[in-house]
């Protein structure tokens, strides 16, 4: 008869709860910190990508021929350029990045295998590419609505992913929102609200079919989310394999969706010249300037462009990271307290330049109540209490699972497997 190998038992490090708490308070730092500098960064990245030549342009024997033909008021040239860039950087510095975590012995199978993690299938690749499409159409809609987007609504607009993850959570997850979780999660939303809505009138241009792709970009964000910790809880799937699929996915939808930049509501592009934008976009991110019609370029843009892939790049990641080992709730509650402080930022004109914002008192009332409610949630909800445990179960809840959970609630027990 065979020899039956015995199971490697799994071992599981004990994490005290201060421990726990000072790790999640770093964690959600550095989202808050990567979210204000992603916010602020592709903000400042879209106004350098849409300028018009302010000396007026010249030929090619350097004599002035007058304004430049290019309106930065009405252009639309380079959004999906810089969507697809940016996902064309990541995706390729992800693949060495990947290399290594595997040469390390990191992946999750390794892991499991190793006995330091649980043993779980591997995802689909419908899966990982379902993600992929959920995040490509939302760049895709928030790219083209941003142009015709002013930074209030934006701002606005970005908080209802607070309430859809908390609502498909609910649904998809059976992660019921407990009434101190709503109530904190509402105080966000007022927070921002309050710093957002008094700078209103700055918002000038803004078009209401714009508004509304930026809103659709908010629901395929929000769907993202969940999805990725319903696959995370079920599956053994790593970080950055997860980001590669995602990437090389949103690139590939994003050459399907551009021709649609056609229709004038989100561009008027002739499809015929869009050869030529990837091109002129390509110089333009090298510092180059390009033809007349195109936007006016220097130095700015590339050094714009390289840092906010690198700021990007890790807010997404550990934003992934954060969604894998606390959940979709906590990730999604952080970056929404990095909105009033990118607010605050918009009023140093040093940042702002000409969109520059006055800094008014409701700015300080609400980073105050946006960091009262996130303490509200952390500290007082039984989702807060799970999180420092280390007791969150990422992915759908069952019945099974719940039970020890409550049992470690109950008795503040430090092991999150009682």
């Amino acid at each position: 008869m065979a020899r039956v190998k015995p199971e490697t038992p799994v071992v599981t490090p004990t994490v005290s709860a201060s421990s726990k708490t000072l790790a999640d308070v770093w964690i959600v730092a550095v989202m808050v910190i990567l979210g204000v500098g992603d916010t602020v960064l592709v903000a400042i990245l879209f106004w350098t990508y849409n300028r018009s030549n302010p000396l007026g342009c010249s030929d090619s024997d350097n004599n002035a021929v007058g304004p430049c033909k290019y309106d930065s008021a009405t252009s639309e040239d380079y959004p999906i350029f810089l969507n697809q860039a940016t996902g064309t950087v990541y995706g390729i510095v992800t693949f060495p990045l990947l290399a290594i975590w595997y040469w390390q012995g990191w992946t999750a199978k390794q892991r499991a295998a190793n006995g330091a993690g649980p043993v779980k299938r591997s995802p689909p690749t419908y899966t990982l590419i379902l993600i992929g499409c959920m995040n490509g159409l939302g760049n895709f809609c928030a790219g083209v609505g941003q142009v015709h987007t002013g930074g209030t609504s934006q701002a606005l607009l970005q908080l209802v992913g607070v309430p859809f993850v908390l609502v498909l959570s609910w649904i998809f997850l059976q992660q019921r929102p407990s009434l101190i979780a709503s109530i904190s999660a509402l105080a966000i939303v007022g927070g921002t609200a309050l710093s957002a809505v008094p700078h209103a009138e700055k918002d000038t241009g803004s078009l209401w079919y714009s508004n509304l792709l930026f809103f659709s970009a908010q629901i395929f964000f929000s769907a993202e989310k969940v999805y990725e910790e319903a696959t995370f809880g079920e599956y053994s799937v790593d970080v950055l394999w997860m980001f590669l699929w995602t990437l090389w996915t949103q690139v590939v939808l994003g050459w399907a969706a551009w021709p649609v930049q056609s229709v004038p509501a989100f561009g008027g592009i002739n499809t015929t010249e869009i050869p030529s934008l990837v091109v002129d976009g390509i110089q333009c991110t090298a510092g180059l300037p390009g033809p007349l019609d195109r936007p006016f370029c220097d130095w700015q843009n590339p050094l714009l462009f390289w840092t906010y892939c690198a700021v990007d790049y890790s807010y997404y990641a550990i934003g992934l990271y954060v969604i894998q080992t606390r959940g979709a709730n906590l990730m999604i509650l952080a970056a929404a307290m990095s909105l009033p402080l990118s607010q605050l930022m918009f009023c140093i004109r040093q940042i702002g330049g000409a969109n520059t914002s006055k800094f008014l008192p409701t700015d300080a009332v609400a980073m105050v109540i946006v960091l009262v409610g996130f303490a509200c949630y952390y500290l007082f909800s039984p989702e807060g209490r799970k999180q420092r445990l280390g007791a969150h179960v990422v992915g759908k809840v069952s019945s099974a699972e719940t039970q020890p959970l409550l049992s470690a609630i109950n008795t503040g027990s430090n092991d999150a497997s009682a």
